[in-house]
């Protein structure tokens, strides 16, 4: 059997150290409480019985009322269970799914963990263990549950849906892992006295409307209570760091299983796969409430899944990250992929990979997916009365088709993939000649992954200023694989923003030179009015999105109050309402209307209509000391519409656009013939399916 690493250990030792502290606290509290009950008991009796009058009574009663809601604060917890939610899964049995219970009990046997008290189907990419707990649960065996997400069978072989399966039941092997589990449970009690509040705060509020003096002794036990709340929670605060720090020595061990039993090889893969696995389920999902306005449902979520993972293989680079900085999080429960699959590949535990498919553990596998499928739209609240079914074959040929428009030509490798086009005027283009003719050399690999390096580049540069500013609590980090101290970020996040900055210079200089390149040979074929007129038309429909969007923005910022839901005076409410009108929305109306003459709206009636009846009317949204709803409902539903078109409108300009570029610079016609080169076929899918706009 495996023993716990000394790093568990470790930080095993140091999350019951702070327990105990935050015991002995919370026992000298209780001793605290117990005191004042029965102080405030014996001196409200005391009081009722000195001076017998009904004013009295009530203000002995509220005495004794705050001596035991404190104390009823202070105990709480005793009588709490916390009790996962069901409703989205579906629990199986061993007759229904044997040979998939023959693995379950095949790998608890072997680890020597307990069998599953029950075994639940999931819709998503998770696998995990549940069980209801309470404070008493720490002292009487809890036997846990099983969870495994349809999302995650469909993304996994049959090696790789096991080694996950067995890092689950890694977390409960072993008897030198019963510590990890009764840290988490006391940190959930701990969790609990803290912020599960919600009963508590209905019986004061209860015990308060009863009378005015009750309400007086409930404010001073609300006070009491967060003077005890405050001491709790600066413990808790060591308390969970120390155990987020257990938790992941615990990823590591349940790991170090999963590879004994296993193989290390196929926990890797079954890892590397999760998060493309996940990205093609939420698309699923995304894809399916879009066509909810339709009255349209999937009738198997999963099918199609498996279609986009079956697109996906092979995509290069589809989840690379380029961050430089790393720095261990110490709130974090999981440590970082790439440090899980270090550890696992030193352990040298490989096994044979079992390929096969993972829904071959399944018994009618189209039926339990099915289910699943219905049981998401009954959990999402849709009524599929009066729907209609998309099947698989309609989503493959419309996820085709939208992939085929936001696909660019094949020829430029992926360099205006998932970016933003740059901000050049035409002006800028046409100011000189390329400096060479090498448009191929150009788009390269390392040029396609630019606009990537820049994110990152940022996200690194926002962390560093997180440890400047003390947000963050670390004494040193990593970059590029070397260790620093917390005194050099400044230093380091100034190397990083020169390399952003130089990163964005010539990602600039690429969309320049790349123009002007295109225009040089559009005048050798006497196609240079045609390019021009294609650049000019993207960029005047690109700066006219972005305007669009700025003073849309502008106006929801006013508003943003309102669709909080903050507590605002009247007057203030009519004096935004009154800047709106006036000075904000006009400018937003001026948008759709132009929008509305350029036929944005075109083959949409119903929308058309909805734009129109909005420029026609003067809408008021506040009167009489109310919100007009529809009136608000309608300004969102109409941006949003009128974003989602016109961001179509101006990515098929770009395509166009590049298009025709790619036609001037594969050109290969002598400039006497007049004639233009062969269109590129040839295209590849973007990076992410973004559409590169502003």
């Amino acid at each position: 059997m495996l023993k716990p690493h000394p790093d568990f250990q470790r930080s095993a030792r140091q999350v019951v150290v702070q327990i105990l502290f935050f015991i002995l606290t919370y026992f000298v509290l209780v001793l605290a409480g117990a005191a004042l009950a029965t102080a405030c008991v014996l001196g409200g009796l005391a009081l009722m019985m000195a001076i017998p009058n009904f004013f009295i009574l009530l203000v002995g009663v509220g005495i004794i009322g705050l001596g035991l809601m404190v104390l009823f604060f202070l105990l709480k917890f005793l009588f709490h269970v916390n009790r996962q939610d069901r409703s989205g899964y579906i629990r199986i049995m061993e007759g229904e799914q044997p040979e998939l219970f023959q693995t379950i009990r095949s790998l608890s046997t072997e680890i020597g963990a307990p069998f599953p008290k029950h075994v639940y189907l999931a819709p998503d990419v998770n696998a995990s263990v549940f069980y209801d707990s309470g404070f008493w649960s720490m002292f009487f065996p809890v036997r846990k549950n099983l969870v495994i997400g349809l999302g995650l069978i469909n993304s996994l072989n049959k090696g790789e849906l096991k080694a996950v399966l067995a890092h689950e039941f890694g977390h409960f092997s072993q008897s030198s892992m019963k510590l990890g589990s009764y840290v988490y449970q006391v940190n959930k009690v701990i969790y609990n006295m803290l912020y599960d509040n919600e009963g508590f705060g209905k019986a004061l509020n209860a015990w308060a409307s009863v009378s005015s003096t009750f309400a007086v002794f409930a404010e001073i036990t609300v006070s009491i209570v967060k003077g005890i709340q405050s001491i709790q929670k600066k413990m808790y605060a060591q308390v969970n760091k120390s155990y987020m720090g257990l938790s992941r020595e615990m990823e590591f061990h349940a790991d170090a299983v999963a590879a004994e039993v296993a193989g290390a090889n196929n926990l890797i893969t079954a890892l590397t796969k999760l998060e493309l696995g996940d990205a093609s389920y939420q698309w699923v999902l995304s894809s399916c409430n879009g066509w909810l306005k339709d009255q349209q449902i999937a009738r198997n979520f999963y099918t199609a899944q498996q279609y986009l993972l079956t697109r996906q293989t092979g995509t290069e680079n589809w989840t690379a990250t380029f961050n430089r900085i790393n720095c261990k999080d110490q709130w974090a429960s999981h440590p970082p992929m790439e440090e899980r699959i270090k550890a696992l590949e030193a352990l040298n535990r490989d096994k044979p990979a079992d390929t096969g498919v993972a829904w071959e553990l399944l018994q009618q596998t189209e039926s339990v997916q099915e289910s699943m499928t219905s049981l998401v739209y009954k959990n999402g609240g849709v009524d599929t009365t009066n729907t209609s079914y998309i099947d698989l074959s309609e989503f493959r040929r419309r996820y085709d088709y939208e992939q085929d428009q936001y696909t660019l030509p094949a020829a430029y490798a992926g360099c205006y993939d998932g970016r933003p086009f740059s901000e050049l005027t035409m002006e800028a283009i046409l100011a000189a000649p390329p400096e060479k003719d090498n448009w191929e050399e150009r788009c390269s690999a390392e040029q396609a992954t630019l606009y990537r390096r820049i994110i990152a580049a940022e996200q690194d540069i926002q962390l560093l200023q997180a440890i400047l500013d003390k947000q963050v609590e670390i004494t040193s980090f990593d970059f590029e694989g070397k260790k620093y101290q917390e005194v050099d970020a400044a230093q380091i996040m100034s190397k990083i923003e020169a390399d952003r900055d130089e990163w964005k210079a010539a990602l600039v200089d690429f969309d320049l030179q790349m123009a002007r390149i295109a225009l040089q040979k559009a005048r050798e074929i006497q196609r240079e009015e045609e390019l021009v007129k294609s650049f000019t038309a993207f960029l005047s429909a690109k700066d006219q999105f972005s305007n669009f969007e700025k003073d849309a923005s502008f106006m929801f910022q006013l508003l943003e109050p309102i669709f909080k839901g903050e507590s605002i005076t009247i007057e203030l409410i009519t004096s935004m309402m009154v800047e709106h009108t006036t000075n904000r929305e006009p400018a937003y109306k001026q948008f759709l209307k132009s929008f509305m003459e350029e036929g944005l709206y075109t083959g949409k009636p119903e929308l058309s209509q909805k734009v129109q009846n909005y420029l026609n009317a003067n809408f008021v949204y506040f009167a009489n000391n109310q919100f007009f709803e529809s009136e608000f409902n309608t300004l969102i539903e109409l941006y949003r519409t009128t974003a989602d078109l016109k961001q179509e409108a101006v990515f098929e300009q770009f395509k166009q656009l590049l298009v025709l570029q790619m036609d001037m610079l594969s050109s290969r016609v002598p400039a006497s013939a007049g004639l233009s080169g062969p269109l590129s076929a040839e295209t590849v899918q973007p990076v992410a399916g973004t559409v590169p706009l502003n």
